[in-house]
């Protein structure tokens, strides 16, 4: 299930080995010739024990990088700027369209200088786009209690926006893998453990997988069916409190034998006559 927590604010890093998603954001002007933000997409598959304790991965993006030739300006080194003749050097022209209610003027961008006011020659390496695509090796800091789903904001780390524009963001979605014995609910991990009977009346000690590694647990003698034991600290943080970590809780199934031998039953016949079953 998609976490309702967006990771919008994380630390620095970003990209990821499953893809390019596309864009979260378009280029072009905005009001007043103010150029928007080309955002990124993209998926990253972790694992459970990654998901609960963080990791750090790094991973190669494709994305719009600054012209090395023009420094990101889209001009021709060397040349000078010259006065738009379209729009005399404001930025913006007036359109005049034809409508039922008469002749209605508008105010648009200025399509020949982009609303700079002024011309140069286009950079014969990116065409005047100031963009060259390029491949980047990016390290995501993926922190403590991401769930399935949970998104990634990384600042900075999408297309370059053209002619110097602004650069965009990087959004990282991820896919947890789920695990062979492990499973979560928010803060607290579950796991089973499977005793024989005769273990879960006289006591045991067992092994039980954690994300930490596995660790000794003493199973008390008279061990009910069922019976939930607690490790303290095993379990999951949250990404906005990730030294606070839950428990994990283990669940005691008892193994029971399909068949009994003579010596066996009356062992156990004797046990129940004096209570002890």
């Amino acid at each position: 299930s998609r976490d309702a927590y967006d990771l919008f604010e994380s630390l620095f890093g970003g990209g990821m080995g499953g893809g390019m998603g596309g864009f979260g954001g378009f280029g072009g002007m905005g009001g007043g010739g103010r150029q928007m933000q080309e955002d990124l997409s993209m998926g990253l598959r972790i694992s459970f024990k990654d998901a609960v304790l963080g990791v750090k991965r790094e991973v190669s993006i494709s994305r719009m990088d600054a012209c090395e030739t023009c420094k990101g300006s889209g001009a021709k080194p060397g040349s000078s700027p010259n006065q738009c003749r379209t729009c005399g050097g404001q930025g913006v022209v007036l359109m005049t369209s034809q409508t039922p209610f008469g002749l209605i003027q508008s105010q648009q961008v200025c399509p020949d200088c982009r609303g700079k006011g002024n011309t140069q020659p286009d950079c014969t390496s990116c065409g005047g786009d100031g963009r060259q695509r390029k491949d980047k090796l990016i390290t995501v800091n993926i922190p403590p209690g991401v769930n399935d789903g949970s998104r990634l904001r990384v600042r900075g780390e999408g297309n370059a926006g053209t002619r110097n524009g602004p650069q965009g963001d990087l959004y990282v979605e991820l896919s947890v893998d789920p695990d062979d014995e492990l499973t979560r609910d928010g803060r607290t991990i579950n796991s089973t453990v499977s005793i024989a009977y005769t273990e879960a009346i006289l006591g045991t000690e067992v092994k039980v997988k954690t994300v930490d590694g596995d660790v000794k647990m003493k199973i008390p003698p008279g061990t009910q069916p069922g019976a939930k034991l607690r490790l303290a600290k095993k379990g999951a943080a949250t990404p906005s409190r990730p030294n606070d970590r839950g428990d994990q809780i283990l669940t005691v199934a008892v193994r029971l034998p399909k068949k009994v031998d003579g010596e066996t039953r009356k062992i156990i016949e004797q046990l129940a006559e004096k209570g002890g079953v």
